[in-house]
């Protein structure tokens, strides 16, 4: 492992906010490198310089790098939002070349033009910015701005109109375009907070879902259909399309992650910043597993992390920032620093380049002079530092391989007693492989639907073994179910026996897959175990139960048109997800985490899902729909008490928004009355009118202190705001997921619509028949 050199550091000075780091050419030439700080400004630094002066105002200020910068002409510009930062991204709006600013808070989106100083769109949403990235998407051209937000997605063009929206799960922790079909076509890949990574398609529909641990709260492309991931609990990795390539765990949190060649082989190799200061490399390869190749530390903890050419040589850099306002750049290893050049001329266009005198030609042969002896002698240093470093990474390769042989050593010298004992114990080695292959022949049953008796609902794992050993334990490993992976039962000593049950409960409705481990020993009290390794698959629908009687909703129902083909499957499918049989007619279930009933029933043409919870109507309905590859379906659905509810939120919503302009007012009249008040102390100071200079100051305190509560009243205000939309966009997604297909969209496009135009008798209309209802599939 390599360590990683930076070739230069630049001080700002300024604390960064994390995740708020993105670099760019704002001018459409020069690289600059664009920061959120945590006083609600961001600043922009231009190592050499823009093409164009930017305007001082109130808002921007340019001051001087106060160290080690990468150029003379290098300088920062201060742009004030006054309000916290929540997202932060650079790129190209039009296709020229130069970078718009993407700046988000918590309830806008704001596009800077940096050269102009000026707003190129500045937009209000209210569902809030946590996440953002620029490109097109499919195969529309057209440049998008992604603003990611409270369960919901948007995308404006350069104009600021609005092109694209959806609703995911949850609030959104990460997005990045990438390519997962190999058509050549980009598609959004969003992390969520509810653990969830979801592939979107141009027209809004999932084109892939699928699981993680904990939440995504970083991505980037890779190349090809590989993308890398990170998740809130340390772990890093990268997935081949759907499926997980690697995986990796840090004791850090990762605040971003980029695909940067690092090693110069054409492919990108996956880069970290973590909480902790480390900066670490990673090799993707398809058959490898992420094998860290160079490292770094900082002091303080990391911001983030992006790419460019930011010595303007030709080659590209990587760049992290520290939270304490450090950037250091570095070069691909094994890659010398060329010499920079003194300024930026030769970059600007020839019309804008101004003339250069004539006798000004024999001072700039010495200066080439000087400079040829300058970069020779860099050169020789660079030649130096470079052996010194293989020469400190192969002390240091010889010293892990030797304390590595001590270790083998000395396990080998432990187990030399231990094999005694264990032929004491199975007679031989022979007989120990006998037990393994014959005699744990392990008998597995899965149980569903048990009831704890604290009422917590478990699915029952039992491991039986033809034989007379005794089962001491079995832990089983599922990175997905468990909370450090791993879950273990070891029963009582006197207790033991052939067989030994596992009680868990899966986190969430979808199969999982679990390997265990048994250890088996000849008797109760064996020092010496053998261990067994076998696979446990958990079902999809696992916590559920028969119910006693048929417990039916005649209001609450999801019908979905079915031909008779996929009808006769629909058997099949309920012992796979339920493990339950099912008698062709129907099958009446307990969802035990509410204890709500659940029953799918076939008819003529269709199946019927009755059950008064949309949510678990959803997840049936996308299971068959993904067990039958069901591609494109409708469905009729009807759930009263969630119409009433989701009424009931709407109105909320209503009530909560004439609230804000009410409270928006007041604050404004209340500003203008602390002017006045603030003239009107000054003029008494002035005139020596001391008893009216105390009145008015005792007037300002006091609306001083009606404006903090109403601000307090309008934090509260937005606070709630937000919980009633997401629950309205997670009210659109399970109606969507009632569906397939472009039918799915269609709900999702005729929701917003209805809801945007406050046609509440329309948007129920959507969710309980959208158009073109009818294809049986």
């Amino acid at each position: 492992m390599a360590t990683l050199r930076p070739v230069f550091t630049v001080r700002f000075g300024q604390d960064v906010l994390p995740g708020q780091v993105a670099a760019g050419k704002f001018d459409g030439v020069n690289a600059g490198l664009a920061c959120a700080t945590k006083t609600g400004k961001v600043f922009v630094h231009h190592p050499h310089g823009l093409l164009q002066p930017i305007d001082t105002t109130d808002n921007v200020e340019r001051i001087r790098a106060n160290a080690g910068s990468p150029s003379k002409s290098s300088s920062v510009s201060f742009l004030n939002i006054k309000k916290q930062i929540t997202g932060l991204a650079a790129g190209s709006l039009d296709g020229s070349g130069k970078d718009a600013l993407i700046i988000g808070t918590a309830n806008e989106l704001m596009a800077y033009d940096v050269v102009q100083n000026a707003d190129i769109f500045h937009k209000e949403i209210p569902d809030g910015v946590l996440s953002l990235v620029l490109g097109a998407i499919g195969k529309d051209s057209q440049l998008l701005a992604f603003a990611g937000g409270n369960c919901s997605i948007q995308a404006f063009d350069k104009n600021g109109e609005d092109k694209f929206w959806t609703v995911t799960g949850d609030n959104v922790c990460s997005m990045v375009l990438c390519d997962l079909v190999g058509d050549g076509e980009y598609q959004l890949l969003v992390g969520s907070e509810d653990f969830d990574l979801r592939v979107f398609e141009h027209n809004g529909n999932v084109l892939h879902e699928f699981s993680e641990t904990e939440a995504v709260v970083g991505l980037c492309n890779l190349h090809g259909r590989r993308f890398g991931y990170a998740l809130a609990n340390g772990a890093v990795g990268a997935y081949d399309g759907p499926q997980r390539s690697w995986r990796a765990k840090h004791q850090a949190t990762p605040i971003a992650i980029l695909g940067y060649d690092m090693t110069m082989n054409g492919v990108p190799d996956l880069v970290t910043a973590w909480s902790d200061g480390t900066l670490e490399v990673r090799e993707d390869r398809p058959d490898g597993s992420g094998e860290v190749i160079a490292r770094d530390h900082f002091p303080a903890g990391l911001a983030g992390i992006a790419q460019a050419d930011y010595r303007m040589d030709g080659t590209n850099m990587l760049l992290a920032v520290s939270t304490t306002g450090e950037l250091r750049g570095y070069l691909p290893l094994g890659v010398k620093p060329k010499r920079r050049a003194k300024d930026t001329k030769r970059l600007i266009p020839a019309e804008l380049a101004p003339a250069t005198p004539d006798f000004a030609e024999e001072e700039g042969e010495e200066e080439g002079e000087e400079e040829a002896a300058i970069e020779d002698e860099e050169n020789r240093q660079l030649e130096l530092d470079e052996q010194q470093r293989k020469k400190e990474d192969e002390e240091r390769l010889v010293r892990e391989l030797q304390l590595r042989k001590q270790q083998l050593i000395s396990e080998l010298r432990a187990l030399e007693p231990s094999q005694q004992e264990f032929e004491e114990d199975y007679g031989s080695a022979d007989r120990a492989n006998a037990i393994l292959t014959a005699q744990c022949s392990t008998e597995l049953t899965v149980k569903t639907g048990n009831i704890q008796q604290d009422g917590t609902p478990t699915v029952c794992i039992t491991f039986t073994i033809d034989t007379d050993c005794f089962v001491r334990s079995v832990v089983l490993f599922c990175e997905d179910m468990f909370e450090g992976g791993s879950f273990a039962v070891h029963p009582l000593l006197n207790t033991t026996s052939s067989t030994i049950t596992a009680s868990i409960t899966p986190p969430a409705n979808q199969s999982y897959q679990l390997q265990a481990q048994l250890l088996i020993g000849t008797n109760r009290s064996s020092s010496r175990l053998l261990v067994k390794e076998t696979q446990v698959e958990i079902p999809q629908l696992a916590l559920f139960d028969l119910a006693d009687t048929p417990l039916l909703s005649e209001d609450s129902f999801v019908h979905i048109p079915m031909n008779v083909a996929n009808l006769n499957k629909i058997c099949e499918w309920a012992g796979k997800v339920f493990l339950y049989e099912f008698n062709g007619k129907g099958i009446h279930l307990v969802y035990l985490r509410t204890m709500q009933p659940v029953s799918i029933i076939i008819e003529e043409g269709r199946l019927t899902v009755r059950t008064q919870n949309m949510d678990i109507a959803a997840d049936i309905t996308q299971s068959i729909f993904r067990f039958l590859n069901i591609q494109q379906c409708s469905s009729l659905a009807s759930f009263p008490h969630e119409e009433t509810l989701l009424q009931e939120i709407l109105q909320a919503i209503n009530d909560l928004q004439s609230s804000r302009e009410r409270l928006a007012a007041e604050m404004a009249e209340k500003s203008s009355v602390v002017k006045q008040l603030l003239f009107r102390a000054e003029d008494t100071r002035l005139l020596e009118e001391y008893d009216a200079m105390t009145d008015a100051y005792a007037d300002l305190a006091r609306v001083n202190r009606d404006l903090n509560a109403l601000y307090t009243i309008r934090c509260t205000n937005h606070e709630e705001l937000l919980k009633c939309l997401r629950i309205v966009n997670k009210h659109i997604q399970r109606a969507a997921n009632l569906r397939a297909g472009n039918y799915k969209q269609k709900v999702i496009e005729g929701c917003r619509r209805s809801i945007k135009n406050n046609d509440i008798e329309g948007l129920f209309q959507i969710i309980h028949e959208p158009p073109d209802l009818g294809k049986r599939v």
